[in-house]
């Protein structure tokens, strides 16, 4: 009856409309959709320093004040919607609430449940909140009910609870919620009742209303005439006049202050990053480590951050090491209060209110950090018991190390050489002389497979080309260091001599070599080294090691060294299995780059040891990372030098002459915290690091996963590529989709495993987040059980959130050799760079890729954005090739991994126009793929003069990418056979000059380095468009000396030139150093 007779009153019906319709529309139209993404995408959703939403890329270099300034407008930008929300819900509660004599109950704790009723549903950050409770202070609501609206509101909404429990272990949640509802329910009316009864005196429920005066602060209970409640125009002129007043009101009282309160958030985490607030106090006593809590949960409540920030930066803290005690401050402390909604309160309240509630809430956050960490040393005693009763299990002592036997038959290399020869390429001569001499070999015509097809691609499987992976899924493709060291990799060359191009796969079925027969078919031919069995290989490479013109292997492998099978005329056999030297202690070299650094004419190799190491800080490197020149002494033979440089985690290492002085240069790419390094080589195999202090370099990014580089605009001057983990979100053509909807994109035949798989990946990620190894019973299989126990013990130290000490890798049986090496490798320590040091490093940027473009001085400049090549997912392997035969390099990106379980974006393949920017052309191209890949090789598998591409996902079949431009787009290629240097030519340059007046010209670099466990053939292939052929050849040789051939050669042949050999007299050579 009560709410009829309200109703009577047409003011409060129409201004109850408009209060449901701003909620309604702002729930519907932008809280509930932007939460249920972040719901679904957790951990994975972009986000910056204090906020979702980028304006601006903060870059390291840029001064103190600049980023302040561009971290707070990306922090107005991400609250814009709910601020705005904020004021103009705030001005209608104080609109409805001046029609309302009755507002609240007598007792404080009904009040604030009142509080949390209201606040639960709001769905807005604490500043957004705040200016609801400031509306509803001037409305004239109890003290109890406008703070427990603020608090709650961005503690207590439905999704926000589904995100927290999604991503943290259940006794995380319950005391996060325990201590937000007990101040909620509990502190806050009490410390009304106590500490603020002047300021609960001052809120008179009959008095207080619209308009405010000198006795009242708050503004008095409208008594207008009757008629105005009767009338619908009349009320709805009185409700649009009085809520325009208190908009203005809540306007200039708070709006200043939210700008303030960015301000001064931006400014403080600029000044102390994430990462780096829990190492502020070191650690030295019980006083010290509760004084840094004590800091931390300052901090926390100090910070403005938008709704759900909070639980997803203390979720990636935990998983990157923080120690629990310090999340669970943060997790309490974030969110449920801020600067900003200090300063309203000040304003509101009383600044005595806002003082006690900060401290309070800052006590609570410590509170709750100590319970944790007491809770979690109870629950580690536990965990202990189960892996001890979990050991002692016969059925558990096989090791779950994954290995597959030989599925598929192979032939004897008794019988694939011979025919692979007389199946050989057929070349003839052009040109001869006492210098050099050049034969050519036809592109063949297009047929067969992908031919005449609509895109520029056409994708089929291994399988289709006899090309087979076995293939099992594994738990350690989820976990470092196997998410990286254990991705599969390929190379591509010729390792029979008989032109056609050969696959050299890293995958579970150790390496798998597939011979080229004819373009279209391969055959498995054996590796006849019976060490490989035991070895866990983690990459692969085709190169000419001993220099006799024949493409040998080199791999590595997890802890048990590096190796050379040498090539004995296209076989592969035992007498040529050589370990290679390496630093004492190496874990692993994952990335490795081949070159002729001291120019003696063989080939020389750069190992990027890489190991993760535990302690505070990001930089995680340990000792044994330090990388390794191994110089090429001869007779199979090395030295062993360290590169100059702290240890860092090399994920890859491009041997390059970016200074385009003749002298290769080097870039080692660091993931997890270490700088990239950049050295200038000399010419005599020793390197110079680059500093900021040279400034040549501004950043680089901080989670590189690949390095490379090419001439993208033609001028003859390499740009340098660096990818790192750059997702493409603002951009809804290629929008990321979840990874089950990436399953039913497959063929029919493979969409059951790949659900099958994504449940699995499911399944270990949340045992993982809730800190579960009991629920690895779960798992059907009991490989994947005995994995996921064994990654539960050995993935991270016991300091870091995980349960490896000496006690626990002791649990691990000896017949677990793999296991017990990452268990102890993980118990090495982090190396400490002081300050000092790490201040002449290049500085990195997060979140965006870097296109290096040289200024013409000395200097590169980053133009990733001008290009169009800022963002690529989680790259890997990305490199530049002109697969469309245009005259322009185009880049392809291998993106994704297995570790995310809530997204899954394509490949991308960007083309180039005409080296001013780059489009992405993903979807028209023919090359989009939503499977997980990390590596691919460039390759024309059909001698048809276009670059086709293998790409090797982390599950399942190989993906061969035929291209289809031969007949729109002619070209040219070359390979070199240098009998005076290293034999394939690495780190030579080829130039050619074409077009009227040969006006047009293009450089090629031949590499042996770069990208991502991924090597190409070391055929130089060239786009030329329209053209017919070009009128003059340089090359560059990697000795520093330069050969010409003036004359002219037709397109669509793919040549050789040998040095050394005979020649005739249209070709010129000099034997002196051009540079």
């Amino acid at each position: 009856m009560k709410i009829i007779t309200a109703f009577a009153d047409k003011r409060v019906l129409f201004t109850s409309l408009l209060l449901l319709t701003l909620a309604f529309s702002f729930w519907s139209g932008s809280r509930v959709p932007a939460l249920n993404e972040k719901a679904t995408m957790g951990t994975e959703i972009d986000f910056n320093n204090l906020g979702f939403n980028t304006v601006f890329e903060v870059q390291p270099e840029d001064p103190l004040v600049k980023r302040v300034a561009y971290t707070t407008v990306n922090w107005v930008d991400t609250n814009k919607k709910g601020m705005t929300f904020g004021l103009l819900f705030a001005s209608a509660i104080m609109t409805l609430f001046s029609l309302m004599r009755r507002r609240s109950f007598d007792n404080g704790f009904a009040n604030s449940a009142l509080g949390l009723v209201i606040g639960t549903p709001l769905g807005v950050c604490v500043n957004c909140a705040a200016p609801i409770a400031a509306g509803m202070a001037a409305a004239g609501s109890k003290i109890e009910t406008t703070l427990a609206t603020m608090i709650s509101s961005p503690t207590m909404n439905v999704i926000v609870l589904t995100i927290l429990l999604s991503l943290f272990p259940l006794y995380l949640v319950a005391i996060k919620l325990s201590l937000t509802l007990f101040f909620i329910l509990f502190i806050i009316p009490m410390m009304t009742r106590y500490f603020l009864k002047k300021e609960a005196e001052t809120v008179d429920l009959a008095h207080c209303g619209i308009a405010a005066n000198s006795t009242c602060p708050i503004p008095q209970v409208d008594t207008s005439a009757e008629e105005t409640k009767t009338n619908s125009i009349l009320a709805m002129k009185w409700m649009v006049v009085n809520y325009l007043k208190n908009l203005w009101f809540v306007v200039k009282t708070t709006v200043p202050l939210m700008f303030l309160a960015g301000f001064l958030g931006s400014l403080m985490i600029t000044i102390l990053p994430w990462e780096s607030i829990a190492n502020i106090i070191p650690e030295t006593s019980l006083f010290m480590t509760l004084l840094s809590m004590t800091l931390v949960a300052l901090i926390g409540v100090f910070l403005p951050v938008p709704i759900a920030f909070d639980v997803i930066i203390c979720a990636v803290l935990l998983a990157t090491g923080m120690p629990v005690k310090y999340v669970m401050v943060l997790l309490f402390t974030l969110g449920i209060f801020s600067v900003y909604s200090f300063f309203v309160v000040s304003q509101s309240v009383s600044r005595r209110a806002a003082l006690i509630m900060f401290f309070i809430l800052a006590g609570m956050g410590v509170s709750s950090g100590i319970i944790a960490h007491q809770y979690e040393k109870i629950d580690a005693r536990n965990k202990a018991d189960f892996f001890v009763k979990f050991f002692l299990t016969a059925e558990n002592a096989i090791e779950p190390v994954y290995r597959m036997g030989e599925v598929y038959n192979i032939q004897n290399s008794a019988n694939v050489v011979p025919e692979l020869r007389s199946n050989a390429l057929k070349t003839s001569g052009v040109a001869n002389n006492s210098n050099l001499s050049i034969n050519k070999t036809s592109f063949a015509v297009a047929n067969g497979a992908g031919a005449n097809k609509g895109s520029m691609f056409t994708e089929f499987t291994g399988d289709d080309f006899g090309m087979h992976i076995p293939d099992r899924f594994s738990l350690f493709k989820m976990e470092l260091p196997f998410l990286q060291g254990h991705g599969r990799g390929v190379s591509t060359g010729d390792v029979h001599n008989d032109g056609r191009p050969d696959v050299l796969f890293r995958a579970e079925a150790s390496l798998l070599l597939y011979a080229n027969k004819d373009g279209r078919s391969f055959v498995r031919q054996p590796i006849n080294v019976k060490e490989l069995a035991g070895l866990s290989i983690t990459n692969a490479a085709f190169v000419d090691i001993n220099n006799d013109g024949w493409n040998d292997i080199f791999l590595s492998t997890y802890v048990n060294g590096n190796y050379l099978i040498l090539n004995d005329k296209g076989n592969f056999e035992q007498d040529n299995f050589i370990k290679l030297p390496n630093i004492s202690d190496a874990g692993m070299s994952l990335s490795v780059a081949f070159g002729d650094i001291d120019r003696d004419g063989d080939l020389d190799i750069i190992l990027g040891n890489w190991e993760l190491g535990w302690g505070e800080g990001t930089w995680i490197a340990t000792d044994n990372t330090r990388n390794a020149i191994l110089k090429n002494t001869g007779n199979n033979q090395f030295s062993v030098e360290e590169l100059p440089g702290h240890p860092g985690i090399p994920t890859s290492i491009m041997l390059s002459d970016f200074s385009n002085d003749g002298v290769l240069d080097i870039v080692i790419g660091n993931d997890f915290g270490a700088p990239d390094y950049f050295y200038t080589g000399t010419g005599d195999g020793s390197f110079k690091m680059i500093t900021v202090q040279d400034e040549v370099f501004t950043h680089s990014t901080y989670d590189t996963m690949s390095i490379s580089s090419a001439d993208i605009n033609n001028d003859l001057v390499p740009e340098i590529y660096v990818a790192e983990i750059a997702y493409y979100d603002h951009h809804k053509k290629f929008t990321n989709i979840l990874p089950e909807d990436a399953c039913m994109e497959l063929k029919v035949g493979q969409q059951d495993a790949c659900l099958e798989n994504v449940k699995t990946q499911r399944l270990f990620s949340d045992i993982k987040q809730k800190k579960r190894p009991q629920d690895c019973a779960k798992f059907k299989d009991p490989i994947l059980s005995n994995e996921c126990v064994m990654l539960f013990v050995a993935r991270r130290p016991a300091a870091n959130g995980g349960f490896a000490t000496r006690e626990t890798c002791a649990f691990l049986p000896e017949t677990w050799k793999a296991a017990r090496s990452l268990c102890t490798s993980n118990l090495n320590e982090a190396v400490v760079v002081p300050e000092k040091e790490k201040a002449v490093l290049i500085p990195q940027t997060r979140g965006a890729n870097v296109l290096f473009v040289s200024d013409g001085n000395g200097k590169f400049v980053d133009k990733a954005i001008e290009y169009g090549l800022n963002y690529g997912g989680w790259a890997w392997n990305s490199k530049f090739a002109d697969l469309n035969n245009d005259e322009w390099q185009d880049l392809y990106i291998a993106n994704g991994t297995l570790e995310s379980q809530r997204r899954r974006e394509s490949n991308y393949y960007f083309e180039n126009k005409k080296g001013q920017k780059f489009e992405n052309l993903t979807h028209e191209s023919g090359l989009k793929s939503r499977r997980s890949t990390s590596s691919f090789s460039y390759v024309d598998l059909d001698n048809d003069g276009d670059i086709d591409v293998i790409a090797v996902p982390q599950i399942g079949k190989a993906q061969i990418f035929i291209n289809n431009t031969n007949n729109s787009a002619n070209s040219i290629a070359f390979s070199l056979d240098d009998r005076r240097a290293n034999r394939f030519g690495i780190g030579s340059k080829l130039i050619i000059y074409y077009g009227k007046d040969a006006e047009r010209h293009q450089m090629r670099e031949i590499q042996a380095s770069s990208g991502f466990i991924s090597f190409d053939d070391t055929t130089a292939y060239f786009g030329l468009n329209q053209y017919k052929g070009i009128s003059r050849l340089e090359i560059l040789w990697s000795d520093g000396t330069k050969s010409e051939v003036n004359e002219r050669l037709a397109s669509g042949n793919r040549y050789t030139i040998s040095r050394g050999q005979s020649a005739v007299s249209v070709l010129s050579q000099s034997g002196t150093s051009i540079y």
